[in-house]
């Protein structure tokens, strides 16, 4: 997916957004509403939190968002690593 980057490109950089390639805002910005809920509505901390991506949390909170956490992690990684790769060419 590329998004934007019309205005900056005509400006020379000057005004608007640069293009942005594939989809890293979008499971970003998913991953900090997880984790949000996570500490607002489970009252998780963020160590707690990095342990559940460490596959290390023993805590008693037990819902789909902590996998969904680590899948959206996975899956991030997984298409920056792609995208690295497409703007190297």
């Amino acid at each position: 997916t590329v998004s934007g980057g019309g205005l900056n490109m005509i400006t020379g950089g000057k005004y608007g957004d640069e293009t942005t390639y594939g989809l890293q805002e979008a499971y970003q910005d998913r991953i900090d509403t997880i984790e949000n809920t996570l500490a607002n509505k489970y009252n998780m901390t963020a160590a707690d939190i990095a342990d559940v991506r460490a596959g290390t949390y023993k805590g008693d909170v037990d819902s789909e968002l902590l996998e969904r956490l680590n899948l959206l992690d996975e899956a991030k990684a997984a298409e920056k690593k792609r995208l690295d790769l497409f703007t190297q060419i």
